[in-house]
């Protein structure tokens, strides 16, 4: 029962001081190990006042963020098609500012920044990439341009993700070569190369106190994730329709423009003595009238094909890029579950090979009870290990996203609705501009 009882409190994240915690509380005389720990970081940083340590981490931080650098992506090209390679990839053009750098990179290439991203920073939520697609469009490979347009911009708003070595590479090699060995050296663990923003991420985590009642605090974000996904879900179904009868819209109008240019031409072969033997050139005022309508509808039909891209750019591709974030969020709580499971199951193989290894020594089975041992030196290890991938777990999605996910989500909103408020109002004002010259156009006629 006590061993029950002590796998249930060990498993909580809320209240555990990195110095002390024994997961398993069977090694009094052994400290625990931390994912990623280097001696640099355990035995100097975790020393240091916290308030002179986030000072300094602070001041990095904007100085890394202070420093310019812009990428831009754009310019899609495919090969053509071929009977061998019926799906060429389209190959992006990465223009990084004021690095001076070009260099062209496929979906592919953009998935292998994010995986290594992830892989390195553990609980970080690591921005999504647009959706992937066999045999796109025209149509869909801009809209993808512009989604990873924003996947890199957000890498570059992190201090930790801006300064990876994996960052640099990806913006700088030019040679195909250069670019998979750089992979392959980037996918390869080298303790003798230190990578400054997986560096600093981990002195962070180090230094970082986990709230009390981490656990209730991460089921209630679990669950506003889970009902926030719902609604968003349905708000996108929503948003497509929207996109959908905009477009519907524009092209009714747009055949409406057709439709009366044949009438204004069916109307002017009446005042033309050439094509009608008793033209009535008393239609001419009327002829005018309708050109004037004609230029008028022309005018509204041209301004309304750009509503549309309005509402698709500027609103569908946002939310849905916030609803990948928040599912990107919820990915990491189910790992973090996840982990939690593995730990408990390690914990719980502990117990059982403990409880065997005491059955041994009470039947005086001394020789079997002695090789339980490097059975439970390993399982030892392995609660170690998971305990510790929780903990940096629970500590980075607090650090770096559930203690940001109100305020970061009010931010994205309020950039969402700026950019989104500007174009309908330039939209408009044309809109009314056309309409204003056709009551002008009227007055001047009476």
């Amino acid at each position: 029962q006590n061993e029950v009882e002590k796998v249930e409190t060990d498993v909580g994240f809320g209240e555990i001081d990195l110095n002390s915690a024994d997961p398993d509380n069977s090694n009094k005389n052994e400290s625990p190990k931390t994912i990623g720990s280097e001696d640099e970081i355990s035995n100097g940083e975790n020393t240091k006042n916290a308030e002179v340590f986030w000072e300094e981490h602070e001041e990095w931080s904007m100085n890394v963020l202070s420093k310019p650098l812009t990428v831009t992506i754009k310019d899609p090209m495919q090969a053509e098609r071929s009977f061998t390679n019926p799906n060429p990839p389209v190959m992006y053009l990465v223009v990084a500012e004021p690095l001076g750098t070009k260099v062209r990179r496929r979906y592919s290439d953009f998935e292998w920044l994010k995986d290594i991203m992830q892989s390195r920073y553990v609980g970080m939520m690591v921005p999504p990439l647009p959706e992937k697609k066999v045999g796109a469009t025209q149509k869909f490979v801009q809209s993808r341009m512009r989604g990873l347009n924003m996947f890199m911009a957000r890498l570059l708003e992190n201090p930790y993700l801006k300064t990876d070595s994996a960052i640099l590479l990806f913006l700088k090699a030019n040679d195909l070569d250069q670019w998979e060995q750089g992979k392959k050296e980037e996918e390869t663990p080298n303790t003798s190369k230190r990578n400054e923003g997986q560096y600093r991420w981990m002195q962070a985590l180090t230094n970082y106190t986990l709230p009390k009642q981490a656990d209730r605090l991460v089921a209630d974000i679990s669950s506003q994730i889970e009902s926030l996904e719902c609604v968003m879900r349905a708000l996108l179904h929503s948003c497509s329709s929207l996109v959908a009868n905009a477009y519907a819209y524009a092209a009714s109008l747009a055949d409406f423009k057709m439709r009366y240019q044949e009438v204004v031409k069916a109307e002017a072969s009446s005042t033309d003595t050439t094509q009608v033997e008793y033209a009535n050139k008393s239609d001419s005022q009327l002829l005018k009238v309708l050109q004037t309508m004609g230029d008028t509808f022309t005018r509204w039909s041209d301004i309304q094909t750009g509503e549309p891209r309005i509402i698709e750019r500027l609103l569908q591709e946002i939310l849905r890029y916030e609803h990948g974030c928040i599912l990107k969020l919820k990915e990491l709580l189910k790992l973090r579950r996840d982990v939690i499971r593995c730990h408990e199951k390690a914990l719980e193989t502990k117990i059982k090979h403990d409880r065997e290894k005491a059955t041994l020594e009470n039947t005086g089975r001394m020789d079997k009870a002695l090789r339980m041992d490097y059975k439970l030196k390993e399982d030892r290890e392995r609660v170690q290990i998971t305990y510790d991938h929780a903990l940096y777990m629970t500590k980075g999605l607090f650090f770096s996203e559930i203690n940001r996910f109100s305020t970061r989500k009010v931010q994205a909103l309020n950039e969402m609705m700026g950019t989104l408020s500007a174009a309908f109002v330039e939209h408009n004002k044309a809109v009314q501009e056309v309409w204003d010259n056709s009551i002008k156009s009227l007055h001047s006629r009476r």
